[in-house]
């Protein structure tokens, strides 16, 4: 079972089912008499989904097929040239040097298939089945979720706004935004109560962000997780407070606005965010000799916040979070190596009003990296 299907049966267990099913306006059946491999199962759920979201969508692709099948196809190893190897590995050294991942961190060899294995696939744009049954409710809710994200999908063409994200914390805020509103949209079809609003209100992701604060301060835990479960977390909480504020309007709203940074969802709807975003444009010095930059992207807040905890040995707190939201602007992280040997160079500039540099983090290797990359990037 998945921590975020933990964290939800956790905090649906108080929401009880309304007694008389047959006056709900999105009734969602029991999931004994509703398996997700069968095609009349998952019109309904396209329905309960449709009703919740106030929106009409046709049912999308789905794919059924065995969990030995389903393991088999997401455990497929990306392959990597040796070139394509060497820079992901400079590039997790840097992480390293940020102390954004555990020194000596390695990656698991293939990707971790977790049950249910219920998934929304963005190439084909179908559900993909592979359930066995033996966890029916949770499949159900699986289901929900997918099918809440295929209907995003058919109204915003998640495939294109991925191609398009410019910036590593574009595509982690887009990412925020369509799992935030799927999570939360699942929960409001899965509790079978008839005032949504009333489920919403109840509705609290604050013990799973306690979670990922956790995740957050903890240097030992490698920026992956605490990204992964932040999506979750804090992106249903942000879509939450957009359903209250305005129903599934208001979320689609959300949506678009929150996809521009994850400064939206750490700040959690404090509302004084005023997206004055903007991208660091000053010229990039020429490398020391035998150097190259390999990467220049923007990392975002999230990935800033978990840098200044760890270094001051701090933990997470909301008031944090929401401060540095409120004066996101932007930052321009530039990762440099060689082809010889195994020096590497980070460089972190966080942006002030308009675009200006207002930090430089410089960290490498080894002292005589350091000292050249601080001499191309004076501190500020």
């Amino acid at each position: 079972m998945s921590k975020r299907a933990v964290a939800l049966l956790g905090l649906l267990a108080t929401a009880c089912p309304d007694p008389d099913d047959a006056d709900l306006p999105c009734p969602l059946r029991p999931a004994d008499n509703c398996d997700v491999r069968d095609a009349e199962c998952q019109e309904h759920v396209r329905g309960v989904i449709a009703c919740v979201r106030e929106a009409e969508h046709p049912l999308p692709t789905i794919q059924v097929m065995t969990p030995s099948e389903y393991i088999r196809e997401v455990s497929k190893p990306p392959t990597l040239t040796p070139a394509e190897q060497r820079q992901e590995d400079q590039e997790a050294r840097a992480a390293e040097l940020l102390g954004l991942l555990p020194p000596g961190y390695g990656p698991p060899a293939e990707p971790e298939a977790v049950p249910p294995y219920i998934r929304f696939d963005f190439a084909s744009r179908a559900i993909i089945i592979g359930v066995d049954r033996s966890d029916p409710e949770l499949e159900l809710y699986a289901l929900l979720y997918a099918m809440a994200l295929a209907h995003r999908d058919m109204e915003s063409d998640l495939s294109a706004l991925r191609a398009q994200a410019g910036s590593f914390d574009r595509r982690r805020a887009l990412i925020t935004a369509y799992a935030g509103e799927s999570t939360l949209f699942a929960a409001l079809a899965w509790s079978r109560m008839r005032d949504r609003d009333t489920v919403a209100a109840r509705l609290s992701y604050e013990s799973w962000i306690g979670d990922v604060q956790d995740l957050f301060a903890d240097p030992a835990e490698p920026y992956t997780a605490a990204t992964s479960q932040f999506i979750y977390a804090y992106g249903a909480e942000y879509m939450r407070h957009a359903y209250l504020a305005g129903g599934p309007e208001a979320v689609s709203v959300a949506f678009d606005e929150s996809s521009g940074s994850t400064a939206y969802a750490l700040g959690r709807w404090d509302g004084e965010i005023d997206a004055a975003f903007a991208n660091i444009d000053s010229p990039v010095p020429d490398p020391p000799p035998g150097f190259r930059y390999i990467d220049e992207d923007s990392i975002g807040p999230v990935m800033y916040h978990m840098y200044r905890i760890r270094q001051g040995g701090q933990t997470s707190s909301a008031e944090q979070e929401q401060q540095l939201a409120r004066e996101w602007v932007g930052d321009r992280c530039l990762v440099a190596g060689t082809e010889g040997d195994d020096r590497v160079a980070v460089v972190w500039q966080l942006a002030g009003p308009g675009g200006r540099i207002d930090r430089t983090i410089v960290r490498a290797t080894d002292a005589a990296t350091l000292a050249a990359f601080e001499a191309l990037f004076p501190a500020t």
